[in-house]
């Protein structure tokens, strides 16, 4: 973690809560050692003693042991170390469990962001399956009118909102000789991407606008929502000087990136 973020997570938890905090610490660890290591009724002198007894007394029951007879009981002794073992790891297992509750509850914005992480992975994959989905019926619609279908990684390249670079120009050519003539109003008919949409040019009605001068019904009016158009409002005009509210073509463009009254490409 930053420095940056140290300073603010101190400045955002108050001093009584900090301390709450790191004395709740001090006790689950002084409350673990105590018990894993000296608390120990099992371990105590008189079971050891009582367990050498039995020895003995067996010993003496059975002269054919190998045992010698003084021989101390190592039972207790390596069951002793096994057991601190076992404890040791109870203890970091327990500290990771208190490390990470102390972690949501000092760091709320932790979580939030791994959620975050996570509901971004999961929009990348559906948007990679709805796009796997596409291209299936785009193949689909090319064999049944007897074309050549298209590979996933053209498609890909073409789409993808980057800039093109010197390494993309073979792909380039193997999608310019996949393509047929449609492939372009197909493209469109996917939808513009919000960046698309974003350079189509907007401006804010005035009182001397000449949409709102206009004798003409059609043109004074959405033909998306079909309302007047009103001072203030944002409109948005496509390539073909169709023009209509921004927040009305910007859904339309983003499902279909045509002209809703010409049907010509709306984005270049």
């Amino acid at each position: 973690m930053s420095t940056s973020r140290w300073q603010a997570l101190r400045q955002r938890t108050p001093p009584w809560k900090r301390a709450l905090y790191i004395a709740g610490l001090a006790s689950c660890l002084v409350l673990y050692t105590y018990t894993f290591f000296s608390f120990s009724p099992d371990r105590s002198r008189d079971v050891i003693l009582k367990m050498n007894a039995e020895k003995q007394m067996h010993y003496e029951a059975e002269r054919n042991s190998t045992a010698p007879p003084d021989a101390e009981v190592k039972t207790g002794k390596s069951k002793s170390l096994a057991s601190r073992l076992v404890d040791v790891a109870l203890i970091l297992y327990s500290l990771n469990i208190l490390t990470r509750f102390l972690i949501r509850i000092w760091l709320p914005g932790a979580a939030r962001s791994r959620l975050e992480r996570r509901a971004q992975r999961l929009l990348r994959e559906q948007r990679e399956q709805r796009f796997l989905d596409w291209v299936d019926g785009l193949n689909t619609l090319r064999r049944f009118h007897g074309q050549r279908p298209m590979s996933v990684e053209s498609l890909r390249l073409v789409m993808r909102e980057r800039d093109m670079t010197g390494e993309d120009y073979d792909s380039l050519l193997q999608f310019n000789e996949e393509a047929g003539p449609a492939v372009g109003a197909l493209l469109n008919q996917m939808g513009a991407s919000p960046e698309e949409i974003r350079r189509l040019p907007s401006r804010t009605l005035t009182p001397t606008d000449d949409i709102l001068k206009s004798m003409d019904h059609h043109q004074s009016r959405c033909a998306i929502c079909l309302e007047n158009y009103q001072i203030g409002e944002l409109i948005r005009t496509v390539p073909c000087l169709h023009s209509f509210h921004s927040n009305c073509i910007d859904r339309w463009l983003a499902d279909r990136a045509l002209c809703p009254i010409c049907k010509q490409p709306a984005v270049g």
